[in-house]
């Protein structure tokens, strides 16, 4: 495993896709 998986740039990827999900589902992440 390589833990250098360009960390930043996979959790800015994650951080994007979840502000996308917050924003369909009104602030309902549960």
């Amino acid at each position: 495993m390589k833990i250098g998986f360009d960390n930043e740039k996979y959790l800015k990827m994650q951080s994007e896709h979840i502000k996308e999900r917050i924003v369909q589902f009104g602030d309902k992440l549960y």
